[in-house]
């Protein structure tokens, strides 16, 4: 897993503008299932932490990154906001 993973996936989600619901579908469309928890723990900061003092970024392992990434496309070419 890599921090790198994280800061790129944020990079992108920022310049696209996603919501944790177009984060789930682009991942659907990778062929992957994660929930909206899920997509907000990847955009957190690592320095993010809640009042129990548990980290709220959750690290994104590279697979998880690639497939990401392959579901973009498809969501980019099918978005019709």
């Amino acid at each position: 897993m890599s921090a790198r993973n994280n800061q790129n996936f944020r990079n992108i989600a920022r310049a696209l503008k996603l919501r944790d619901s177009d984060i789930v579908e682009i991942a659907a469309l990778g062929g992957l299932t994660i929930s909206k928890s899920t997509a907000n723990g990847w955009r957190r900061n690592p320095e993010a932490v809640a009042k129990q003092g548990q980290k709220r970024m959750l690290p994104m392992s590279d697979d998880q990154f690639n497939i990401f990434c392959q579901g973009l496309p498809e969501w980019l070419n099918n978005d019709t906001t």
